[in-house]
């Protein structure tokens, strides 16, 4: 079994689309809301609807290389099955 792919910090800068649906709208809302506060992250509105080329509602999060390798790792741990990053 192999480890999973790690992502690298190499840019100034990044952004994360949270993607959910109506059944995780709720818990995709907060985790943005505790992403922005634990983090001070810039979060976005949380779309109901489609944005642009994305297939599903979403909410961007932007963060720079100095909040990515705690910001990362943490999203990936509470976002939970129903939302998508």
């Amino acid at each position: 079994m192999s480890n999973p792919k790690r992502s690298i910090n190499i840019h100034k800068g990044y952004h994360a689309h949270v993607y959910f649906d109506q059944e995780t709208l709720d818990f995709a809302s907060k985790l943005c809301k505790e992403a922005g506060d634990r983090f001070g992250l810039k979060v976005g509105r949380v779309h109901q609807k489609l944005v642009g080329p994305h297939a599903k509602w979403s909410c961007q999060i932007t963060f720079s290389h100095k909040s990515f390798d705690e910001f990362i790792p943490w999203l990936d741990e509470n976002r939970g099955g129903g939302c998508r990053f």
